[in-house]
C-alpha cells in the first residue's frame, strides 16, 4: 500500500495557481486566494490555500519540496519559473 502524503496531495494546487499567475490569467495573489475561498470553498480563516500557504512555509522551502517531488513523481511537480526566481530573491507573494 502506498503511503498517503498530504503535502504531495496539496502541493499541485498552489503550484498550478502560480503558473496561472505567472501567465497573467490571474492578476494578483489576492485574487487567487479569494477565488480559492469563494470558488472552491476553501476555509477562509486560512487566508487562502495558494499564495498564503506558499508564503507561510517559505518560497524557498516550497521550491525545494517541489523539486524533490518532481524528481520522485515526475515533471507535474516542477516549480514555475516565477517561484524559482522568487526563492532566489527571497520574495513573498504577500508583504
Amino acid at each position: 500500500m502506498r503511503q498517503f502524503s498530504a503535502f504531495r496531495f496539496l502541493t499541485p494546487l498552489p503550484a498550478n495557481l502560480v503558473k496561472l499567475y505567472q501567465d497573467g490569467v490571474i492578476r494578483s495573489a489576492q485574487d487567487g486566494d479569494v477565488a480559492a475561498i469563494f470558488g472552491v470553498g476553501f476555509p477562509p480563516f486560512t487566508g487562502g490555500p495558494k499564495f498564503r500557504y506558499v508564503d507561510r512555509i517559505g518560497v524557498s522551502k516550497y521550491v525545494d519540496e517541489l523539486n524533490r517531488l518532481a524528481d520522485k513523481h515526475g515533471a507535474r511537480f516542477s516549480p514555475a519559473p516565477l517561484l524559482v526566481d522568487m526563492a532566489k530573491q527571497g520574495k513573498k507573494f504577500h508583504q
